[in-house]
């Protein structure tokens, strides 16, 4: 739109109002092309916003299963160790085991122990280390490797004793070095002829 010729009053008048017209268009003009750029920016930095979060998420995600998985990978050589530790205790508790059951079988019982043995220490009426006395006496191990000695043979006054009775002569007198003082004397001589009277008629006997 050009402006009118003229150089008359009402000429500048109307030449002064459309330049200002002119002037307001053009900053609306310009107030709307900011407005749709700023739009415009707003709308990238919200896409870029948008993207980075999703980015993050993904990132955050895959951090997540990459702790996860070392996690995991370590829980399960935790679990593998510790199973490889129990077997190991079983397998020596085992041996163990076996080892304490044929040291038990050697001990003269004659039978080779086995779980019904170990099951016995938990029943109050199992006969296998504490048997009924009206059975008999039953030897912790072995008699034949024993070294039975008689009571003569443990001094030399039974030696002498046994010879004189081998030899069918007679046996030495009980000689007696200390008696007891007090009234205890009486007491040991009554013993003392006892004794010297079960010698007597062991001697007639012979």
């Amino acid at each position: 739109e050009s402006l009118p010729e003229g150089s008359d009053m009402a000429s500048l008048k109307l030449r002064a109002r459309m330049v200002e017209e002119m002037e307001l268009k053009e900053l609306q003009r310009r107030d709307a092309e900011i407005t749709r750029i700023q739009e415009k920016r707003l709308q990238l930095l919200r896409q870029a916003l948008r993207d980075l979060r999703v980015d993050h998420e993904e990132l955050s995600e895959e951090r997540r299963g990459r702790l996860v998985s070392s996690l995991t990978d370590v829980k399960d050589r935790k679990l593998s160790q510790l199973a490889n530790y129990r077997l190991r205790a079983l397998r020596r508790s085992d041996r163990e085991k076996a080892t304490i059951v044929e040291g038990l079988s050697n001990l003269g019982r004659g039978e080779a122990l086995g779980d019904r043995h170990l099951q016995a220490h938990n029943d109050p009426a199992s006969t296998l280390y504490a048997p009924v006395p009206r059975d008999g006496i039953v030897p912790p191990r072995l008699t034949g490797g024993m070294d039975i000695q008689p009571a003569a043979l443990r001094s030399l006054r039974g030696v002498l004793a046994l010879e004189r009775k081998l030899e069918g002569g007679p046996a030495p007198e009980l000689m007696v070095s200390h008696i007891p003082p007090g009234q205890n004397a009486r007491r040991w001589e009554a013993k003392k002829s006892l004794l010297k009277a079960a010698m007597a008629q062991v001697k007639a006997e012979l």
